[in-house]
C-alpha cells in the first residue's frame, strides 16, 4: 500500500481497519529498509539517534503523501496514516531510549497528529494502560511554559441547559475577578436559551468550535487557539467520555499547556462508565471535585485533587426574601434534564400514589428534553394513568427562582449526583426535599432539610410527600433545616479555594503521597470493573442483535 502511495497509484479497493494494519505491518519494514540506512529485520530496539531521525523522517513523508493524495478516499486517510504512525509508537515502546525517541517524534509531528495517532494505537485496555503509564513515567519530557497562569480555557458542549452549564456561567466571573483571562469553548451556540455570560472583553472571549464530532480537525483547531490566545491552563468539563480525557491530556501536554478536569459526577457512576480514569487522571495537573469523598478517592490514586463546592450566584441572594412554609399550593417540582441518570420517569409512579390522597397535587417538570425515548414513555404513562391535570412539562427555564419559591416540595429521583445544583438551589429557597438516597453527595452530608428513601421505593417517597403536604409542622421543620444546611456552602470562599489551586500550579507544589498498598487494591478493582463492563457491553450487543 505504501509503495502505491509513493508511486501515485490509485487505491481503489476498500480495506477494513484490520486489513490496513496487516498490510502496513508488512509495508512498513519495506518503507524503512528502502528509504533509510536502517534494517528493521535485524534490530528494532537499539536504534541510534540518527536512525530514529531517518525512520521518523520516512514516516513523516509517507504521512504527508497520504493526506496530499487525491487517490485515497477521505475517510480512509485517517485510518491509513494512523496505522502507519502506530508502527512508530510500537518502535518507541520497545526502544531502549524511549524518551529520546518521543522527543524526536514531537519535533517532527504536531500535537494533533501525535495525540490522534496515540488514541488510535491505544485501542485495547492493555495498550491504553501501557501508553498512559509510559506518559506518566516520562511526564518530564513534555514541553512546559515557564510563565505563571494568565489565561484559562474552559470547554463544554453547550451553555443552554443543565447543571454543568449553569456552573460554568457562575465560575467564569469568579476567575475574572481573580484577574485571569477566560476563553470559553463550546460546540453549540444558542444565545436565546443560554445562561447569562459576560460581555466580550480583554478578560473574556467565547469561541464556538467549527469541527464538531471530528476529532482530528478539532485538535487542529485547538492547536491554533492555544497559540492565538496564549492559553496556560485548559479545564475540561467533559470528564465522563471514555476518549476525551485521555486524548485531551496528551494533546494539551504536547502543547505545553496545563490540563485539568472538573469532575461533576459521583464516584460510583464514574467508576463504571470510565474505569480507566484512575490511570488516565494521574497525568492531569489537577482534578476539581464536588465532594470530599470524591477528592479522597482520586487522591488515593496519586492524583492531585481538590474539593470545591459549586458557587451560588449573587442574584439569588438578592432576590429571595424567605419562605412562608405555612402556605401551600400542593405543588411539587422536579428539576433536571430528561436523561437516564436523572431517572425522571420514576417521578410519575410517585405522583400517581400522592394523587390518591391529594387529588389536586401538581408536578412541574423543569428541564430540557435530551432523551426523547424517555420523554415518550413518560407521556404514555401520564395518558394511561390520567395524570394530564397533575403533571406539566415546562422545559428549560432561565429564571428558576420563581418555581422554587412557589413550590411546596422538591422531588429528585436521580440514581447519582456529583453535586446536585438543583438540590443546592432547593435548599437555598428553603424548599423541603424528597429524594432517592445519594450517599456520596456533599450537600446531603448533614441530613438536614430533606427525607431520603431507598432507590426505587416510590411508595415510601409518596408517603413522605403526603406527610410534608399535610403536616404543617413537619413542613416548617424541613424548610428551616434546609436554610441552615445550605448556609456553610453560601459562606464558602470559592474564589479563595480556586486561587489556592492556581497558586499550587504556579509554585509546582508536590502531589501528596499515597499508599502503594491502597493503589494495588484499587488498581485490582479498576481492572475488575473494566472486565465486568466489557461483559455487560457484549451482552447488551447480543440483546440488540436478538431484537433485530
Amino acid at each position: 500500500m505504501l509503495k502505491e502511495i509513493f508511486d501515485n497509484v490509485p487505491i481503489t479497493k476498500t480495506f477494513t481497519v484490520q486489513e490496513i494494519r496487516e498490510i502496513l505491518n508488512r509495508d512498513f519494514v519495506d518503507l524503512i529498509n528502502t528509504n533509510t540506512s536502517v534494517d528493521l529485520t535485524k534490530n528494532s530496539s537499539a536504534l541510534t539517534s540518527i536512525e530514529m531521525e531517518q525512520i521518523i523522517s520516512a514516516v513523516k513523508i509517507a504521512y504527508q503523501k497520504i493526506f496530499e493524495s487525491d487517490l485515497i478516499a477521505q475517510n480512509a486517510k485517517n485510518i491509513i496514516s494512523n496505522s502507519l504512525f502506530c508502527r512508530l509508537l510500537e518502535l518507541l515502546i520497545n526502544s531502549t531510549t524511549p524518551e529520546l525517541f518521543f522527543i524526536k517524534i514531537q519535533q517532527a509531528f504536531t500535537p494533533a497528529q501525535i495525540a490522534f495517532a496515540v488514541l488510535f494505537f491505544a485501542n485495547t485496555p492493555r495498550k491504553s494502560k501501557l501508553v498512559l503509564n509510559f506518559f506518566y513515567e516520562h511526564r518530564h519530557i513534555f514541553p512546559k511554559k515557564q510563565n505563571k497562569i494568565h489565561t484559562i480555557a474552559l470547554e463544554y458542549f453547550q451553555m443552554q441547559a443543565g447543571g454543568i452549564s449553569r456552573f460554568i456561567s457562575k465560575i467564569i466571573p469568579i476567575y475574572m475577578q481573580l484577574g485571569y483571562r477566560v476563553i470559553l469553548f463550546t460546540e453549540e451556540y444558542n444565545p436565546d436559551l443560554e445562561y447569562s455570560l459576560p460581555a466580550p472583553s480583554e478578560l473574556y472571549k467565547r469561541v464556538v468550535l467549527k469541527s464538531r464530532g471530528k476529532i482530528f480537525e478539532q485538535l487542529t483547531e485547538f492547536e491554533k487557539y492555544v497559540k492565538d490566545y496564549e492559553i496556560d491552563l485548559f479545564i475540561s468539563h467533559k470528564h465522563w467520555d471514555e476518549l476525551i480525557p485521555e486524548l485531551h491530556i496528551l494533546f494539551f501536554k504536547l502543547c505545553g499547556v496545563k490540563i485539568a478536569f472538573q469532575i461533576h459526577g459521583c464516584i460510583t457512576k464514574h467508576a463504571f462508565i470510565f474505569p480507566n480514569a484512575p490511570i488516565v487522571f494521574k497525568n492531569v495537573d489537577f482534578l476539581a471535585t464536588l465532594s470530599r469523598t470524591c477528592q479522597k478517592y482520586w487522591e488515593n490514586f496519586g492524583v492531585r485533587s481538590y474539593y470545591i463546592p459549586n458557587p451560588f450566584s449573587l442574584d439569588q441572594k438578592e432576590i429571595f426574601n424567605g419562605r412562608n412554609p405555612k402556605k401551600k399550593t400542593n405543588t411539587i417540582i422536579f428539576v433536571g434534564v430528561i436523561v437516564e441518570w436523572k431517572n425522571p420517569y420514576a417521578v410519575l409512579p410517585i405522583i400517581k400514589e400522592v394523587r390518591k390522597e391529594i387529588p389536586d397535587v401538581k408536578l412541574k417538570i423543569l428541564g430540557e428534553i435530551y432523551d426523547t425515548k424517555i420523554f415518550r414513555q413518560m407521556k404514555n404513562f401520564i395518558v394511561e394513568n390520567r395524570l394530564e391535570d397533575n403533571v406539566e412539562f415546562l422545559g428549560n427555564q432561565k429564571n428558576m427562582g420563581q418555581f422554587y419559591e412557589n413550590a411546596d416540595v422538591m422531588l429528585s429521583t436521580s440514581t447519582a449526583e456529583g453535586w446536585g445544583l438543583a438540590i443546592a438551589e432547593s435548599k437555598f429557597y428553603e424548599l423541603p426535599l424528597v429524594l432517592y438516597e445519594l450517599p456520596d453527595t456533599e450537600l446531603l452530608r448533614d441530613g438536614k432539610g430533606y427525607i431520603a428513601v431507598p432507590q426505587g421505593d416510590f411508595k415510601a417517597a409518596a408517603r413522605t410527600i403526603i406527610k410534608i403536604l399535610t403536616n404543617t409542622e413537619f413542613r416548617c421543620k424541613l424548610s428551616a433545616e434546609a436554610r441552615e444546611s445550605i448556609q456553610p456552602f453560601i459562606d464558602y470562599d470559592i474564589a479563595g479555594a480556586w486561587q489556592k489551586i492556581f497558586d499550587d500550579l504556579d509554585n509546582d507544589v508536590a502531589v501528596p503521597p499515597h499508599s502503594v498498598e491502597n493503589e494495588k487494591i484499587q488498581t485490582f478493582l479498576v481492572e475488575e470493573i473494566w472486565q465486568e463492563k466489557i461483559k455487560i457491553q457484549a451482552l447488551a450487543a447480543q440483546i440488540e442483535q436478538l431484537k433485530k
